[in-house]
């Protein structure tokens, strides 16, 4: 029974191209309040208030960042981030040595708003200090961006990749693979949002995977 369980548990926990997932909620993965920006609050409209009261049916509340770590794109399931620019930490499954990220957006044509799917940004890893023994990786971890959140103490935050959606795969799936100059495996992860493709309001994140080597 437990073999079937894991068994299962890594099925959920692989995207479509079979890359595992580590940021997976259900293989153990879990969001990190304290490195995450806050959700966006929607406008309290007066009479949408009323009319909903009147029939019985609330207004609808933001979605929370553990959304970000499940599957399903139905439109509007996303993690309304607060303004064009934030972040969301992420406690990996386990320490992983990230080769590629996957960030996931509906397609246009039943997207309400694609103004506000992320279009440039950072993944950071955390790496333990105590792991650094030469100046080398420690300029490799030279950051290219200001880090916009908290830092544990004892970890040396490390830009894994800084990338960019383009105008076609801003309402799709992008996996984005890159070769990383260093072994170091890590289990906390910030995917740092530089900036949206035009929303003011928030940032809509649908779906992040984090796919690595053991």
């Amino acid at each position: 029974m437990a073999n079937e369980i894991e068994r299962r548990a890594l099925f959920v926990s692989h995207d479509p191209s079979y890359y595992q997932d580590f940021a997976s909620y259900a293989s153990g993965a879990r969001p990190i309040e304290a490195m995450t920006s806050a959700t966006y609050s929607f406008p309290r409209n007066a009479a949408l208030g009323f009319v909903g009261r009147l029939f019985g049916q609330p207004l609808p509340l933001p979605h929370p960042p553990v959304t970000v770590l499940m599957h399903g794109l139905q439109p509007g399931h996303c993690w309304p981030m607060e303004g064009t620019s934030g972040h969301l930490g992420i406690k990996l499954s386990s320490p992983v040595h990230v080769t590629n990220v996957t960030v996931d957006h509906i397609p246009n044509i039943v997207a309400a708003n694609i103004y506000s799917a992320p279009r440039h940004f950072v993944l950071w890893g955390f790496i333990d200090r105590s792991t650094i023994l030469d100046t080398e990786s420690i300029e490799r971890c030279r950051a290219p961006v200001p880090l916009w959140t908290n830092v544990p103490d004892g970890v040396m935050p490390c830009p894994l990749q800084r990338s960019s959606t383009t105008s076609t795969d801003r309402t799709t799936s992008r996996t984005l693979r890159w070769r990383i100059g260093h072994r170091f495996k890590v289990d906390q992860v910030v995917f740092q949002i530089l900036d949206n493709w035009g929303s003011s309001e928030s940032t809509c994140l649908y779906r992040l995977r984090v796919h690595g080597e053991v």
